[in-house]
């Protein structure tokens, strides 16, 4: 398939920024109808797989999709499919077929999908849960309002490197590659701002260094790449800004790829992958100080909690590979494995 877009930051530089037969089996849900309440309590999606023989002597990895309590208690089943976005109210599940090549939405209280987007991923739900950006690499960004089930195209004709819908879901940021270089992804990359139909679009950078946005409260976290001697591993700087795109701050020097940001808008969850490993850490934008939380020969980091002091990663087992296992680690670093031998991709909305 063509090359995804960054689900999360890490995940784009440990495997070369890709993101893998069957539909969606859209009688694995229930048909009822059931409509989710208004909000939904914290949950935990997740995929788990098995390899299925499709003809003789070709196997295809099948993905089931999973919702339960934030410690993975009390599954259920909800579809065929992995990748999952929780919403942040945590009535709705997006989530990609096993082949990755279309996008779904169905409610976490079950119900039957409906699809969003053909050739393309979930990428971010607004704060508000109303809207869902999806991105079909080299091809377009869309935004799809879950209200009303409209989608607008935001740009086409162009890699997007990251975007991220604002606060009040009026607006969305995104890294615009000029040109499809295969061989220079962090090349030639800027921000762009625009509202939320697509209107009034504005530059926020030049230079073509910029890339990988996560919109906060007040200020927009973005990587800032310059040369480390390595043309095959970059530093990526971590830089804010006013989402005007004024008020441009550095940060920290070493490579800090921004994730997600805490509720309050203090921490920030970011990403390092280097040849000896990944890392994730809490950067404290106020200070630029860093507090290690995870390390691993790859751990891709998932989610980060509201209050900024609990995290979702997907961590490779060092007994098992290439299998690997979600795990929740908190402020001091103390991992719990939560889901054994699961997809790459999962989400919470703790």
């Amino acid at each position: 398939m063509r090359l995804q877009p960054p689900i999360r930051f890490l995940a784009s530089l440990s495997c070369a920024i890709v993101l893998a037969v069957g539909a969606v089996d859209s009688t694995s849900t229930a048909s009822s109808g059931r409509v989710a309440s208004a909000t939904a309590g914290p949950a935990l999606v997740w995929s788990t797989w098995v390899w299925v023989e499709e003809t003789p002597g070709h196997s295809v990895q099948r993905f089931t999709l999973w919702i339960g309590n934030v410690d993975s208690s009390r599954p259920r089943r909800l579809a065929q499919g992995r990748n999952p976005r929780i919403s942040p109210d945590g009535r709705w599940i997006a989530y990609a077929d096993s082949q990755v090549e279309r996008t779904y939405v169905v409610a976490s209280a079950g119900g039957r999908p409906w699809l969003v987007a053909r050739n393309a991923l979930p990428v971010r739900w607004s704060q508000t849960s109303r809207y869902l950006a999806t991105v079909d690499q080299g091809n377009a960004l869309y935004v799809t309002d879950v209200k009303t089930r409209r989608r607008v195209t935001i740009d086409r004709d162009t890699d997007i490197l990251g975007a991220s819908i604002s606060p009040s879901g009026k607006e969305i940021v995104w890294g615009r590659k000029r040109g499809h270089d295969q061989g220079s992804l962090v090349k030639d990359v800027d921000l762009f701002r625009a509202r939320i139909d697509g209107s009034h679009r504005t530059r926020l950078t030049r230079g073509g260094r910029s890339s990988y946005p996560v919109w906060g409260r007040q200020r927009i976290a973005f990587a800032r790449v310059r040369s480390s001697g390595d043309v095959h591993r970059p530093v990526f700087e971590l830089w804010t800004m006013r989402p005007s795109g004024t008020g441009l701050q550095r940060v920290t020097r070493t490579s800090h790829g921004p994730i997600e940001w805490s509720a309050d808008g203090r921490r920030l969850l970011t990403s390092t992958s280097s040849r000896s490993g990944s890392v994730l850490s809490v950067v404290d934008v106020r200070t630029g100080s860093v507090r290690p939380l995870v390390r691993g020969q790859l751990v891709i980091p998932l989610a980060f909690s509201r209050n900024g002091r609990s995290v979702l990663a997907w961590a490779l087992n060092p007994h098992r590979k290439p299998e690997g296992d979600l795990v929740r680690v908190d402020w001091h670093g103390r991992r719990t494995t939560l889901v054994e031998n699961a997809g790459e991709f999962a989400d919470w909305n703790l």
